[in-house]
């Protein structure tokens, strides 16, 4: 029997469209994110979500029948499979690979792939560097990625730099790259079926995009949140022109989602907090980039 409510997703999004105006609603709208939650409510272990994200449906359709949200946003769980081909080192996912507690939620290390003095390095040529010193890092089967140049424009080596691609190693690491890509496709396929039951359970899906503001996405994915704080007192001309950089990215990200008509979008925010920041550095590296987002928005 097909799911009745009297609480329709017209009513919903109505109700969440008078907030997002600052209109006063028939009442306050119920958005938890309850994440690997939901799991619980199915009997799903975190390994299974994230192994399959298909395990994830039968859970899915008891929590949002039972709590019937306002807006729902859909839980996060890496793709196992594609990490489990890249060799994933800066992850920790639950399961034999790691050893973690099948119920265990995964656990992101903070590694560093910019050092102190790679600063330089970096922001000359960051295209490069992500892709020699971040990608082959971060994964260890794509350490042979470091051996490619795309530099070589000039007459004859241009020709000469492509017997890189000759490389078993660096062959290895484009089959790799593509295996890793099916996987990564049937992850966005599976996930994008939540939005599929959310709508058989009448909720409006909330944040369909989203992304990092300057600060964390730099502290997050490259420099760590230990060291960037640090950097902020030591070397902060350098820590400025890479939240540049950053900012750079944050903003094709919000194009994107802009041009394909999306609505609302998600912004986590990790580092500006006191247990990593003073107020004058809040104000200087971690406030201005996230208002120009909110702007942008």
């Amino acid at each position: 029997m097909a799911y009745q409510t009297d609480n329709t997703i017209e009513k919903r999004e109505k109700r969440m469209a008078d907030v997002i105006a600052l209109k006063e609603p028939d009442r306050v709208p119920f958005v938890p994110k309850f994440s690997g939650g939901i799991l619980q409510i199915g009997g799903v272990s975190q390994y299974e979500a994230a192994i399959d994200h298909r395990n994830i449906r039968a859970p899915l359709a008891k929590y949002l029948a039972r709590y019937e949200l306002d807006t729902f946003f859909p839980p996060a769980f890496y793709p196992i499979n594609a990490m489990e081909v890249l060799g994933t080192e800066y992850i920790r996912w639950p399961g034999q690979t790691h050893g973690l507690d099948l119920n265990m939620g995964h656990q992101i290390v903070d590694k560093v792939f910019v050092n102190e003095d790679q600063y330089d390095a970096f922001l000359a040529d960051p295209s490069r560097y992500l892709m020699q010193n971040v990608w082959a890092q971060r994964h260890k089967k794509l350490r042979a990625l470091s051996k490619i140049s795309f530099h070589d424009v000039y007459e004859l080596s241009h020709y000469a730099s492509m017997a890189a691609f000759a490389d078993p190693e660096v062959r290895e690491a484009l089959l790799t790259l593509m295996f890793a890509g099916e996987e990564a496709s049937k992850w966005l396929q599976y996930t994008a079926e939540y939005q599929t039951v959310a709508a058989e359970y009448q909720t409006p899906v909330g944040a369909t995009g989203g992304t990092t503001i300057p600060y964390d996405r730099f502290a997050d994915g490259l420099r760590g949140f230990v060291n960037l704080p640090i950097d902020v007192l030591t070397i902060p001309d350098k820590v400025e022109k890479a939240l540049e950089l950053m900012e750079m990215y944050s903003n094709e990200t919000i194009d994107f989602f802009a041009s394909i008509g999306t609505k609302t979008f998600f912004i986590p925010l990790h580092g500006g907090i006191d247990n990593f920041m003073d107020n004058n550095t809040y104000r200087k590296f971690y406030w201005p980039g996230l208002q120009r987002m909110i702007e942008r928005l």
